[in-house]
């Protein structure tokens, strides 16, 4: 993953001020209905829990998580974080990506609270006018026939996304999106043409995430879906990431820690 600037003198500071803007927040919160979630901050699960040891006392209907870096088995320590001290709903931030989200859809066996994550379907859309193959875990492609080579961005997992030079891209789906967007043309050149594939790429992400909740009972399936989705050398951190959340719950946290001690990445 990329680099993490931690701040690790005044980490304490920020976690009392956090504690202190919740309890202020709370004071003049008057919605039933607004649901309020805590940012644990950290790079590790040991810092995770040093922040939420300051905050847990604060009333929150759930916390949200946010991995230092995107291999999964980072992933899979910030959910082993949730599994040993929390216990309310869980939000991930920032793991749409396959080699994220299938660790979170692979931990929601174990634990028994909501789970939700968010990622970059909108800016994907919007701002990268890049479109979400359906039934393609890992591929994108680019739907702007004028892209120059040097603005290619980076796809999932560190595919470069492929140019596309026609616009028969949405006969690739049937979903509301595609369809409006194949019902008339124009909407091809219409600056809502971003918030439609948006809303695509988002709809194809909770397929994808609805068929591995479907699997997640059978590892073996699960293991050959991941392995046929990403490259061999992505679909081997991910097995190790589902290794690690099934060790340490059979066996502890410090357990596991020790058995993957030389696995799990630093910042």
């Amino acid at each position: 993953g990329s680099e993490v600037f931690f701040d690790s003198k005044n980490f304490i500071t920020h976690a009392e001020k956090s504690a202190e803007n919740i309890y202020k927040a709370n004071q003049v919160r008057n919605n039933p209905d607004f649901k309020f979630y805590a940012i644990i901050q950290g790079i590790d699960y040991m810092t995770y829990k040093q922040w939420y040891k300051i905050l847990k006392n604060e009333k929150v209907d759930g916390y949200c998580l946010k991995s230092a870096n995107t291999h999964p088995i980072s992933i899979a320590d910030s959910c082993l974080f949730a599994y040993f001290n929390l216990d309310k709903p869980i939000h991930f931030l920032g793991v749409e990506n396959f080699s994220r989200s299938v660790i979170c859809t692979y931990f929601s066996k174990y634990y028994k609270h909501p789970i939700s994550f968010d990622g970059s379907s909108w800016s994907m859309g919007c701002r990268l006018r890049s479109y979400r193959l359906p039934f393609s875990s890992s591929s994108s492609i680019q739907i702007l026939s004028d892209v120059k080579e040097e603005e290619k961005e980076q796809g999932e997992d560190g595919e470069e996304v492929q140019a596309l030079t026609g616009l028969d891209t949405f006969d690739f789906c049937s979903c509301p999106a595609c369809v409006i967007v194949d019902s008339i043309p124009e909407l091809q050149k219409d600056i809502r043409l971003g918030i439609l594939l948006s809303l695509h790429n988002l709809y194809q992400v909770i397929l994808r995430t609805n068929l591995l909740q479907k699997m997640i009972g059978n590892r073996k399936l699960l293991d050959k879906f991941v392995r046929s989705s990403v490259g061999s050398s992505m679909a081997e951190r991910i097995l190790l990431g589902f290794d690690f959340i099934d060790y340490a719950i059979e066996h502890g946290y410090d357990m596991a820690k020790e058995k993957y001690r030389f696995q799990l990445c630093p910042v």
